[in-house]
């Protein structure tokens, strides 16, 4: 069965998951190498993902309240 091998399971992945995959490989590659790092400030990586990740926030809000004012005002339609 060609589903033991590497090879195989990649055939059988999906795009999202050789995606989340490679991400992952890349993160564990790379994490030491600023874990051990003399300089390495955590407290700005965390400030970033905050930042980020309310910025993300924002965004989805500003587009969930534009798609329901546009319903609202019958711009565009839905059930």
């Amino acid at each position: 069965m060609h589903h033991t091998t590497i090879k195989g399971l990649v055939a059988l992945m999906n795009n999202k998951a050789k995606s989340a995959a490679m991400l992952t490989g890349t993160m564990l590659a790379v994490s030491p190498a600023f874990a051990f790092a003399a300089d390495f400030d955590g407290t700005e990586v965390i400030s970033k993902i905050v930042t980020y990740t309310g910025v993300g926030v924002a965004i989805l809000g500003a587009f969930a309240l534009g798609r329901w004012t546009l319903r609202a005002l019958g711009i565009i339609g839905g059930k």
